[in-house]
C-alpha cells in the first residue's frame, strides 16, 4: 500500500488525463486532476493554502475582475513566458 499522498495530474487532453489517473490508482496512489494549467495552478493554490490553513481565494480571480489571480505568491512571482 503506498501512502496516501494525491498526485496532480495535470494534462489538456482528457483520455491521456483519465487514462493515467486511472493507471496510477491502480499502482495505489490517489490522484487529482486538472485540465489545464490555469487549472493545475488553482488546485495547488488552494492545496498550499488548505495546508497553510489559510483562506483560499475569494473569488478574485473571476474572468474580468481586479486584484489577485488567485495563485500562490510564489508561483505568481515566476516569469511566465
Amino acid at each position: 500500500m503506498r501512502p496516501q499522498e494525491t498526485l496532480l495530474l495535470v494534462d489538456d487532453d482528457r483520455h491521456v488525463l483519465s487514462s493515467m489517473a486511472e493507471w496510477l490508482r491502480e499502482q495505489g496512489y490517489k490522484t487529482d486532476t486538472a485540465g489545464s494549467l490555469a487549472e493545475g495552478l488553482a488546485a495547488t493554490a488552494a492545496f498550499l493554502a488548505d495546508e497553510a490553513g489559510m483562506a483560499g481565494p475569494s473569488g478574485t480571480d473571476a474572468p474580468g475582475s481586479d486584484g489577485d489571480d488567485g495563485r500562490a505568491p510564489a508561483v505568481r512571482g515566476r516569469r511566465e513566458g
